[in-house]
């Protein structure tokens, strides 16, 4: 194979590509869920991906207890009670990506932090609130406290038809 324009000693990258130069993971999530008894769950996911200076580190640690059902008491590194669009997974949203308004106003309280949240729903309503410290992104060292709560009720909740109605508030302390 002739290899024109490679100087000599080099090879073209072409044939014997390095795939360590240039590969990049987008997202890299390792999660381990699981029961103690009956009365209490835990989540523990990693993160890993992004840019090459992304380490791999803790994304959520939470242990709840889930004896008083339909309540749930959570302790740990969690989302906060946001809105409907941060609670979709980005794999199922209705558009391409989240809208400039919801970015905007939900920025500070979209990443997993350290709190404590109680939530409990049933077929047709959902309520969490809760109060968590800082933010996993935040270099400054400026955290705060917030208390965050959201509530959605489905008047419709059928197979072929369904109708949300929720809301959500934040307030930073």
């Amino acid at each position: 194979y002739n290899q024109n324009g490679v100087p000599s000693g080099q090879q073209d990258v072409r044939i014997d590509p390095d795939a360590g130069s240039g590969t990049n993971f987008r997202r890299a999530r390792l999660g381990v869920t699981g029961k103690i008894e009956n009365d209490w769950q835990y989540l523990l996911m990693l993160d890993s991906g992004g840019a090459p200076d992304n380490n791999a580190f803790l994304y959520e640690g939470v242990i709840s207890y889930v004896g008083l059902r339909p309540l749930a008491i959570n302790l740990g590194r969690h989302k906060a009670a946001t809105g409907f669009n941060e609670r979709v997974s980005s794999n199922d949203i209705a558009f391409m990506e989240r809208s400039l308004a919801h970015n905007a106003a939900s920025a500070p309280f979209t990443p997993p932090a350290n709190g404590f949240s109680v939530h409990a729903n049933g077929e047709q309503w959902y309520v969490d609130s809760g109060v968590w410290y800082g933010d996993m992104n935040d270099d400054a060292g400026d955290d705060f406290l917030y208390w965050n709560g959201r509530a959605a009720f489905a008047p419709i909740n059928e197979k072929t038809m369904l109708l949300h109605i929720g809301g959500h508030a934040s307030w930073m302390i």
